[in-house]
């Protein structure tokens, strides 16, 4: 039997490569052009033509691989991060995780512990 490769698993391959020369913040190349490099066209919409995109990345993440993003003006977009930039990645994503959790308990009105403790318990912890 032959090993296949997926189209999704080719495509995935493609933007590793493109991002093993965006090392560091100041290297981050942006969403337009990353989807130009993988898939050899324009994104139709900024949002919805770039979906299959950002869903591979997402992928990658899954996976390990440390793709960071920024929305700074003039170097906005994805990266892989260095030294202290993987530290700063990972802090902006547990502010996000932790403002959704706050929100949460805003809605059921009990307090973030709670909701904390919710999680923990359901995770095993």
């Amino acid at each position: 039997m032959k090993n296949k490769t997926s189209e999704k698993d080719i495509l995935k391959n493609k933007v590793l490569v493109e991002l093993m020369h965006r090392v560091g913040k100041q290297n981050a190349i942006s969403m337009q052009e990353l989807h130009r490099l993988v898939f050899g066209q324009e994104p139709q919409h900024d949002v919805h033509g770039t979906r299959r995109l950002r869903e591979i990345i997402t992928d990658l993440r899954k996976e390990g691989v440390p793709i960071a993003s920024t929305t700074q003006r003039g170097h906005g977009g994805y990266y892989i991060p260095v030294g202290s930039e993987k530290d700063e990645y990972c802090r902006n994503i547990r502010n996000r995780a932790l403002k959704l959790l706050m929100l949460e308990a805003k809605i059921k009105k009990v307090p973030l512990h709670s909701v904390i403790r919710e999680i923990s318990l359901s995770l095993g912890g």
